[in-house]
C-alpha cells in the first residue's frame, strides 16, 4: 500500500512537473495563456510551491500581451503587496486597463476603490458608473454594491425599486447574497409588500447556494452562512456556526466578517469572549477597507 501511494505521488509530480515545463516553453514562444496558467500555478501553489513573485512575472507577461484576467491577478498582488511592494496606484492603472478589456470582475475592483477611496479621492458616481458595467458584465456582486448605493442614495437618486431589481438580478446569477437580500426586502417589507414566506423562500435559497459557493472558496457565500447561522435564517441560530464561517470568510479576505468576528470575540458569542482577538479582528477589518470596523469601539 506504502508503495502504491509513493508512485501515485510520484506520478502526480512528474505530471504537475511535464506540465510546467511545458507551459513554460509556450510561454517562452509568446503564448499568453500558457503565462497566464504559470501566473495561477505559482499564486495559488498548484503543482508548484507557491511562489508570488514568479506569479507576478508571469501574470506580468501575460498582461503585456492585452490578456485581461492576467492584468487583473495582477492588479489584485499590488493591492495586496503579494510578491510586490503594495502599490494602490499600480492595482488601479492595472484594474483599468482590464476592465478596458471588459473584464467585469477588474471594473468591480476599480469601483470599490472609488467607493472607498483607496488610492483616488472617493467618488460615488465614477463607482456607480464602474459598478453598472460590472454588473452587465455578470459579476453579481457589483449588482449588489450598486443595489446598496440606490438603496442609500449614493453616486446616484435614491430608488428603492431599482436596488431590488439589482439585488434580484444577483439573486438570479446564483448569488446566495443577492437572495438573501431580497429575502430581507419582503421580510420588512422595505420596497415591495411584507411577505414571510417570500422571504423565507428566498432565505432558503440564499443558504442554498451560499453552501456550494463557501464550499469552493467564495468569500461572501461563507459570510452569508455566517450571517444566516447568527440570525438563525433557514437554520437554528447557532454562534458557534457562525463564527466557524465567519473565520473562513474572515481569512478569505471579507472585511465584513472579520468585522463580525470582533464583535462575537468582543461579546462571548460563539467564542470565549477575547478583547485582544477582537481587536486584532477588528484592525483586519479595517485594513481590508471595512470603514465601520475603523470607527468602532469595545
Amino acid at each position: 500500500m506504502r508503495k502504491l501511494a509513493t508512485f501515485l505521488v510520484m506520478g502526480f509530480l512528474i505530471s504537475a512537473c511535464s506540465e510546467r515545463a511545458g507551459l513554460e516553453v509556450l510561454c517562452k514562444l509568446g503564448s499568453a495563456e500558457a503565462c497566464y496558467s504559470l501566473g495561477v500555478m505559482y499564486s495559488e501553489g498548484k503543482g508548484v510551491p507557491q511562489d508570488y513573485k514568479k506569479a507576478v512575472e508571469f501574470y506580468e507577461k501575460a498582461c503585456n500581451k492585452n490578456m485581461g484576467e492576467a492584468c487583473l491577478n495582477l492588479g489584485v498582488m499590488y493591492a495586496r503587496g503579494q510578491g510586490v511592494l503594495e502599490d494602490r496606484k499600480k492595482a488601479m492603472e492595472l484594474f483599468e486597463r482590464a476592465c478596458q478589456m471588459d473584464i467585469g470582475l477588474a471594473c468591480r475592483n476599480l469601483g470599490l476603490m472609488y467607493a472607498e477611496g483607496k488610492g483616488v479621492p472617493k467618488d460615488y458616481k465614477k463607482a456607480s458608473e464602474l459598478y453598472q458595467k460590472a454588473c452587465d458584465k455578470g459579476e453579481a456582486m457589483a449588482c449588489i454594491n450598486l443595489g446598496a448605493m440606490y438603496q442609500e442614495g449614493k453616486g446616484v437618486l435614491r430608488n428603492t425599486s431599482k436596488a431590488i431589481e439589482l439585488f434580484q438580478k444577483a439573486c438570479q446569477m446564483e448569488s446566495g447574497f443577492g437572495c438573501l437580500l431580497v429575502g430581507y426586502m419582503y421580510a420588512e417589507g422595505i420596497g415591495l409588500p411584507k411577505d414571510m414566506e417570500k422571504a423565507k423562500e428566498f432565505y432558503r435559497k440564499a443558504l442554498e447556494l451560499s453552501k456550494s459557493s463557501c464550499d469552493n472558496g467564495d468569500e461572501y457565500g461563507c459570510f452569508v452562512l455566517g450571517f444566516m447561522h447568527e440570525e438563525g435564517l433557514s437554520v437554528s441560530k447557532n454562534y458557534f456556526r457562525a463564527v466557524e464561517f465567519y473565520q473562513k470568510a474572515c481569512d478569505l479576505r471579507n472585511g465584513s466578517a472579520c468585522r463580525k468576528l470582533a464583535w462575537m470575540h468582543a461579546r462571548g458569542l460563539g467564542t470565549k469572549a477575547d478583547s485582544s482577538k477582537a481587536y486584532e479582528y477588528l484592525k483586519k477589518a479595517c485594513d481590508l477597507g471595512e470603514e465601520e470596523a475603523c470607527k468602532m469601539k469595545f
